[in-house]
C-alpha cells in the first residue's frame, strides 16, 4: 500500500472510530445504563413509599434518604452494582428490593446480603430465574413432598443429586462434580460465591447370596452419592428474585 493510500485509510479509520465512540456512548452505554437505573430506582421507590402516602411525606422520605450520609452511600453502592449488572431487568430490581430492606432497617448490609448483591449483579436474567426455580423446587420437595432425596435439617438442605453403584473392590470416582456442567452456569457461579457446596459420600453394605435375584455369591457393595448442599438462610434472597421477575417474560433476556 502506497503512502497516500495508507494516509487516507488511517484518516477514514480514525473518523469511523471517533464517530463510533460517540454513537456507542449515546446508543449503547447511556441507553442500557438508563434502563437498568430506571428498573432499580422504580423498584426501590415502590418498596420504600406506600402508594397512599401524601406528596409531602414522599418528599420527606426522599430527602431523609439522600441527605443521610450512610443511606446515600448504600444507595450509591447499589447503583454502582446496577450499572455493571449483567442482568437487564431482574438483577437491578432485586438490588432495589434488597437495598430498600437494608435502609428501612437503618443498618449496613450483612455479609450474606453482600454476597447476594453479587449474585444479582453477576447473573443474567435467565440465570436468576433458574436460581429461583431451583431453590423453590428443592425446598418444596423437602418441606411439602417429603422427597427421600431432599433432607432439610436445621438450616441445611442436603440433596442426594446422583449416585454411582459398584462392587466394593471396583474403582470409583470420588472427585466432586462440576455444578456448571451438571446443572447450569448459574450453579457454577453460586458455587464460586460459596452459596452452593457439594459433597461426595460413600455407603458400603454387605449382601448375601440370592438365587431368585440372580446373586450367585455373597459380597460387598458400594454406592458413591453426590450431594448438593443449600442453606435455608438463602431462600429469602431467591424470593426477591421472584418479586423482581416481570409479569411478561419478553422483558427479560441475557
Amino acid at each position: 500500500m502506497d503512502p497516500i493510500t495508507t494516509e487516507i485509510t488511517s484518516y477514514a479509520l480514525g473518523k469511523f472510530a471517533d464517530r463510533m465512540i460517540d454513537q456507542f456512548r449515546h446508543s449503547v452505554i447511556e441507553r442500557w445504563s438508563r434502563h437498568r437505573s430506571q428498573e432499580f430506582i422504580r423498584t426501590f421507590a415502590s418498596a420504600v413509599v406506600d402508594p397512599t402516602t401524601r406528596p409531602a411525606q414522599v418528599e420527606s422520605t426522599r430527602t431523609a434518604i439522600l441527605d443521610d450520609d450512610r443511606k446515600s452511600e448504600i444507595l450509591f453502592d447499589s447503583y454502582r452494582a446496577v450499572c455493571l449488572s449483567r442482568s437487564k431487568t431482574i438483577g437491578p430490581r432485586a438490588i432495589g428490593l434488597l437495598t430498600a430492606r437494608i435502609l428501612a432497617e437503618e443498618r449496613l448490609a450483612a455479609s450474606a446480603e453482600e454476597t447476594w448483591f453479587q449474585v444479582y449483579e453477576l447473573l443474567s436474567d435467565t440465570e436468576l430465574i433458574s436460581v429461583y426455580d431451583f431453590y423453590s423446587d428443592a425446598f418444596n420437595k423437602a418441606r411439602i413432598e417429603n422427597h427421600k432425596d431432599y433432607k432439610l435439617q436445621l438450616d441445611t438442605l442436603t440433596i442426594d443429586w446422583a449416585h454411582e453403584d459398584g462392587h466394593f473392590k471396583s474403582d470409583v470416582d470420588r472427585s466432586p462434580f462440576n455444578l456448571h456442567e451438571c446443572i447450569g452456569s448459574w450453579a457454577g457461579k453460586l458455587d464460586q460465591l460459596g452459596l452452593i457446596t457439594t459433597r461426595v459420600r460413600e455407603k458400603v453394605w454387605d449382601y448375601g447370596e440370592d438365587s431368585e435375584r440372580g446373586i450367585d455369591e455373597a459380597g460387598t457393595a458400594r454406592r458413591i452419592i453426590y450431594e448438593i448442599i443449600l442453606s435455608s438462610a438463602d431462600e429469602k434472597y431467591t424470593l426477591l428474585i421472584k418479586q423482581a421477575i416481570p409479569h411478561s417474560d419478553n422483558t427479560t433476556g441475557d
